[in-house]
């Protein structure tokens, strides 16, 4: 109970893309990235309905220092 506490005091932040494919991809990868970057925050993407058939919730965040060539 207390982590879903912890989960629900976090920041949101909110990203908005209308317009075509070409519009709403580099907004949706600077949201994912900031996701990534930034895990105090929760993030949401919004667009429009022509975008409903595309990939939902699904990226992958890498740490670079979990790299086996990482100098660190």
């Amino acid at each position: 109970m207390e982590a879903e506490t912890e989960e629900r005091t976090k920041p949101i932040a909110i990203f908005m893309a209308f317009g075509t494919k070409g519009d709403v991809y580099p907004i949706a990868a600077i949201a994912a990235a900031f996701a990534c970057d930034q895990k105090q925050y929760n993030v949401l993407l919004i667009t429009h309905s022509a975008h409903k058939g595309s990939r939902k919730g699904s990226f992958l965040c890498v740490d670079s220092s979990m790299r086996k060539d990482s100098n660190r």
